[in-house]
């Protein structure tokens, strides 16, 4: 009897031994529930929304197990990371919660709105929906007859440009304002040499458009429409210009709209200073957006 005992302890599934010492046991902690009411007034799913526009979020959430510990809203722009716009402790079942947000970024940014629910148990819930900013329509300014030097050209003659105030900026000037700037090179094996092409200091996109863009660009809306169409193909660097190109720009300025269409009308260039030059190049241009 006592092998026989033996041999039957020795066939029992494994599943059941385990069992048997409490392997089998389940401790997954039950999740909070975090929603967002809707209907009138709320926002509760991805919405346009123009600059300084509000939207109403409200928060509903609920413990499963214990107390909630804290709920946060966070805000990411274009896929960044998020930051906390909201934040608040307490020990409770439940909270229900509105808070208007007013929206910021520039025309174009897409931002993620995030409600986060933990509970006293550790556990994390949340729920998120975008924020798309659209443009408010309203006639373009026009501005003519400005100027991007070579960066190496004497002084009082800027090699960087502001496009929202409409003015030359100086090298030693924070990069933030240079929507445009001059890529001559100051140092190495092709110094002074007049590259023809604009970069930034604050990572402006440039993408070419034609001349019809350019005659028919008289507000806000249509240059927008523009860039959704033609701004996947935009770059960090204008590539060389040209006289009459027409130029697609969204700079690294946060405003409300900071879409702007430029014209190239002279693109002016004298020999390098080694061969008798004086780097007083430049190049001209008009352009239609909303300024200062």
């Amino acid at each position: 009897m006592k092998l026989k005992n033996i041999l039957f302890a020795a066939i029992l599934p494994v599943g059941a031994f385990l069992a048997s010492c409490g392997g089998g046991t389940d401790d997954a902690k039950p999740k909070p529930t975090v929603t967002l009411q809707s209907g009138a007034g709320f926002t509760s799913g991805n919405v346009d929304k123009y600059y300084d526009s509000s939207v109403k979020i409200g928060i509903r959430a609920f413990s499963n197990d214990k107390t909630l510990s804290g709920v946060k809203i966070t805000l990411s722009t274009n896929g960044g990371t998020a930051g906390t716009i909201w934040d608040s402790t307490f020990s409770s079942k439940t909270l229900n919660y509105d808070r208007n947000y007013v929206v910021k970024g520039s025309v174009g940014d897409v931002l993620t709105i995030a409600v986060i629910a933990t509970d006293k148990n550790g556990e994390v819930a949340q729920t998120s929906f975008n924020i798309s900013v659209i443009p408010a329509t309203v006639s373009l300014s026009n501005v003519a007859n400005q100027q991007v030097y070579n960066v190496l050209a004497p002084g009082g003659s800027f090699g960087a440009y502001d496009l929202f105030n409409s003015g030359g900026v100086a090298s030693a000037s924070t990069e933030t304002l240079k929507d445009l700037k001059d890529m001559t090179a100051t140092s190495g094996p092709n110094i002074a040499v007049f590259t023809k092409t604009w970069g930034s200091g604050n990572g402006t996109k440039f993408v070419k458009v034609s001349s019809n863009d350019w005659a028919n660009a008289t507000s806000s809306d249509y240059i927008w429409q523009l860039w959704k169409t033609n701004g996947a193909s935009a770059t960090l660097t204008s590539g060389v210009l040209a006289k009459d190109d027409v130029i697609l720009v969204k700079t690294g300025q946060v405003l409300a709209f900071n879409i702007y269409i430029i014209k190239i009308t002279q693109v002016f260039e004298t020999p390098v200073p080694a061969s008798g030059g004086d780097n007083n190049d430049y190049i001209k241009f008009d352009y239609k957006g909303l300024t200062k």
